[in-house]
Order: structure tokens, then sequence, then C-alpha cells
């Protein structure tokens, strides 16, 4: 565990704060905004993943972008969380992911997993998960790179309820691809969500 906490980089407290701050005022007080991203998928661990990717208006090369990855809570889905979260509308220069989670990861409210959610610790034995979630946080932040001119030292990880607490999860493993990565947590809970 010492060892993961080592890879936990030094983060500058303001950005992320803003970050957070920001996602928590938005999130809970703002109307839903229209969803126009692209969805792209994947097949990763046997399993069929897709995730809602709003990217700024292409640039030169030279230009590096930053990356965020949004986690929807237990039982959230992709497009709905983007309309409420909306952060491509408020920082439309970063690439902004909204993965979807997937049935079959157990949480105490959903202890057989009927509703989509995320690992909640690395190897999850419940569900037999694994490390299904974070070998899809992998291959998602792999493709933003193969297909984005993005700047590896602005790569976040952000989630709300049982996406806080895969955000981070995630976070140590984007930390083992982009060692300056942050993260930056919400948690609070509604089952509205």
């Amino acid at each position: 565990m010492l060892e993961r906490m080592r890879l936990i980089v030094k983060f500058r407290p303001r950005v992320l704060f803003s970050i957070a701050a920001a996602f928590a005022t938005l999130f809970l007080t703002s109307p839903a905004v229209s969803a126009q991203g692209t969805v792209m998928t994947w097949t990763v661990d046997g399993e069929k993943r897709a995730a809602l990717v709003f990217s700024p208006a292409p640039t030169t090369s030279a230009i590096k972008h930053p990356v965020v990855f949004v986690f929807h809570g237990h039982g959230g889905n992709m497009q709905g969380f983007s309309q409420k979260a909306h952060l491509q509308t408020i920082w439309k220069e970063a690439i902004i992911v909204y993965p979807q989670g997937l049935k079959g990861r157990p949480m105490p409210p959903d202890p057989q997993g009927l509703r989509p959610g995320w690992e909640f610790e690395a190897n999850q034995t419940d569900g037999h998960v694994g490390n299904k979630d974070l070998d899809f946080s992998d291959v998602m932040l792999a493709t933003m790179k193969q297909k984005f001119s993005v700047d590896d030292q602005r790569v976040y990880s952000t989630g709300f309820s049982n996406g806080a607490i895969f955000s981070y999860c995630s976070g140590l493993s984007v930390a083992r691809s982009s060692p300056r990565s942050r993260r930056a947590q919400v948690f609070c809970g509604s089952r509205s969500i």
C-alpha cells in the first residue's frame, strides 16, 4: 500500500480545489445541458465498454490539451452525468471523458451489482471484477493519447460518489502512465444520481 501511495504525485492544491469546487457547485446547482459528444467504444477484458468524449476544436499538434476523466456514481450513466456535470461547457480547451460503468460491480447498497458502477478497490473480488475498470481506464487514456494531442502533465480524474471512489483508484493507475496526473474527488451521496 505504501508503494502505491508513493505513486501519488505532489499536486497543485489550488488546481484540484478549483476543479472539485466547480464540479460540486455546478453539479448541485445547474440545469441539464444537451450532450453532443462522441461515443467511443472498446472491448476490454472481454467486456464491451464505452465513453462519451468531448474534444476541443482541432488545433495544431503543438497545442497540448488536458484530459479530464469524469466517473458517474453507482446507478448513473455517461449521458445523464455529462448533462448534469457539463464540464465540457466550462473547460472547452480540455478533452472531457465520461466513461460508462457496468453492472456486476457490487456495492453495499446494491450487493448484487444490478446497477452500473465501478470497482471500489484494486483486485476487487466481489463480483469477480478484478481490475477490469482499472484496465478500462488505462485503455481510455492510451486512446486519448493516440487520438488527441494530450498534455501528460494535465491528466485529471474526478467523479461522484462511487465514481469518486473509483477516481481515486484509477488515479493510481493513471499515475503509472502519466506521472504528473491529478485527481479531484467529490464525495457525496444521492439516490437520484
